[in-house]
């Protein structure tokens, strides 16, 4: 098994990794193996329902894989947006704190950022305050408007951006099939920073 997970062809290594994984008992990876086992999961298997699973079930592999498209394939690797997702949802506040120090503005995807961030203020606030990536700053409010979004809006007010700057970066998010979801609402919240 060990020269099947370190096979020159990703897709017999990737096969072998996920043949691992679904031996009896399920879920168990053999300790002589482990290693060779944990890397051919983080570098060739890309999709799939096993991958979400394996992610809940070690962290710091959901960690390494999305580390691992982030800088070998950050513009392309959304052929596996569901298994980002689940990846993204394994890793720990200071997981995704780290990875979103190693974006830059080049690599970085406005959906990259958005689900690294999701609805933490804090780590809003570290993108803020990257002057590197001053381009993606207002990035994370482009979704729907919820509490987080609002403790967002104002911690970009923090750091001087201007409402209208914020009420642009809305519109972007409400242009189609948003803006007649809210439109079609009996009541709309009114916003208050």
């Amino acid at each position: 098994m060990q020269k099947l997970l370190e096979h020159q062809d990703p897709a017999i290594a990737a096969a072998a990794a996920i043949g691992e994984w679904d031996c009896e008992p399920r879920g168990k990876v053999r300790p002589s193996i482990a290693y060779a086992w944990r890397k051919a999961i983080i570098e060739h298997v890309n999709d799939g329902d096993t991958l979400s699973e394996i992610f809940k079930y070690d962290s710091t592999i959901a960690y390494g894989w999305t580390q691992r498209r982030i800088r070998s394939e950050p513009n392309t690797f959304w052929r596996s947006e569901t298994e980002f997702i689940a990846a993204v949802g394994s890793l720990s506040h200071i997981q995704r704190q780290t990875l979103l120090q190693e974006l830059s503005a080049e690599s970085a995807t406005s959906r990259t950022i958005q689900l690294l961030i999701g609805d933490d203020v804090e780590l809003y606030c570290d993108l803020l305050g990257n002057d590197q990536m001053q381009c993606h700053h207002l990035v994370p409010l482009t979704e729907e408007i919820t509490e987080a979004w609002i403790m967002k809006a104002r911690a970009a007010l923090d750091h001087r951006y201007s409402v209208e700057d914020i009420a642009n970066r809305l519109l972007r998010y409400l242009d189609g099939p948003e803006m007649n979801q809210i439109c079609g609402r009996p009541k709309c919240k009114r916003l208050t920073f």
